[in-house]
């Protein structure tokens, strides 16, 4: 798996450091298709905002939740495993 770098920006200063599951997470952005992968009975979600590591998701069996980013790492489906 390739090393993720986040670019963290402070007042005056910015720095690079290794990231663990929120670098993950900022391939997460709206639009993505996404799995819980503790709750499989959800189907394909549909990632409709990302605001810090809340991710508001539209799942086809579960409707619209708000998942926390920090506790739980969403799987992101590929475009050809995704249903039209």
């Amino acid at each position: 798996m390739p090393e993720v770098y986040c670019i963290i920006v402070a007042a005056r200063s910015a720095r690079r450091r290794k990231c663990s599951i929120m670098g993950a997470m900022s391939f997460i952005v709206p639009g993505s298709v996404v799995r819980h992968p503790g709750k499989p009975e959800w189907g394909l979600g549909y990632v409709q905002s990302v605001i810090g590591h809340r991710i508001t998701v539209n799942f086809e069996e579960a409707g619209k939740l708000l998942i926390d980013g920090s506790v739980v790492e969403l799987d992101v489906v590929k475009d050809d495993e995704a249903r039209p």
